[in-house]
C-alpha cells in the first residue's frame, strides 16, 4: 500500500481527488492500492502526534509521501529540507508523547538528499511572490516535523497550483 499526505483540502481539490471516508481529523480517500489523506484543518487540534499516529496505526504507515504547494513554475519538485516560517508548531503542547522526547531533533527529516528547500509560510503562503532563491510553500514545515516525530519515513513534494494530478 502506498501512502500520501495532502498538507491541505486544496490540493485535495486541485488534484480531484474525492474523499471516500474520514475520522475526527482527517480525510482519505483509498484507490488502486494508494490511500491519501489530508486534515480537515491546520490546527493542533488536527495535526498533533496523538491523530497522526491513529492514522499511522490503522493504516500500517511506514513511509510517507508529503505533497504541499510549492510556488514554482515547475509542475512538481522534490524537496529535500523546509524551513518553517508558518510561525506554527504542531507539536508545541503535544510532547512527550508515548516514548518520544519532548523536544525533538529536525534536522534530516526527508528521505531525499537532492532536490529544493521549501519556505513554508503557512496561512500567508498566497500572498508570497515568486522568488528566484527561495521556493515558498504552504504547510510542509509543521507537519512534516510531526510525521517524523512519530517514526514515519518522509519523502516530500511540492506541486504548483497548475498541478492537476499526482
Amino acid at each position: 500500500m502506498k501512502h500520501i499526505y495532502l498538507c491541505s483540502e486544496e490540493i485535495a481539490n486541485q488534484l480531484k481527488i474525492s474523499k471516500t471516508g474520514s475520522n475526527q481529523t482527517h480525510r482519505f480517500s483509498i484507490a488502486k492500492g494508494t490511500t491519501v489523506y489530508w486534515p480537515k484543518g491546520h490546527s493542533p487540534r488536527h495535526i498533533n502526534p496523538k491523530s497522526l499516529t491513529i492514522l499511522k496505526e490503522k493504516y500500517k504507515i511506514k513511509e510517507l509521501v508529503v505533497i504541499d504547494r510549492a510556488n514554482t513554475t515547475k509542475e512538481k519538485i522534490k524537496i529535500k529540507d523546509h524551513i518553517n516560517r508558518t510561525g506554527t508548531s504542531f507539536l508545541v503542547g503535544a510532547t512527550p508523547y508515548k516514548e518520544q522526547p519532548t523536544f525533538p531533533a529536525a534536522t534530516e527529516i526527508y528521505k531525499k538528499k537532492t532536490g529544493e528547500v521549501l519556505v513554508c509560510y503557512g496561512e500567508k503562503y498566497k500572498k508570497q511572490k515568486k522568488n528566484q532563491r527561495m521556493t515558498a510553500g504552504e504547510w510542509l514545515a509543521p507537519i512534516a516535523l510531526v510525521w517524523n516525530y512519530i517514526g514515519i519515513n518522509i519523502s516530500a513534494v511540492g506541486v504548483s497550483q497548475k498541478t492537476r494530478k499526482l
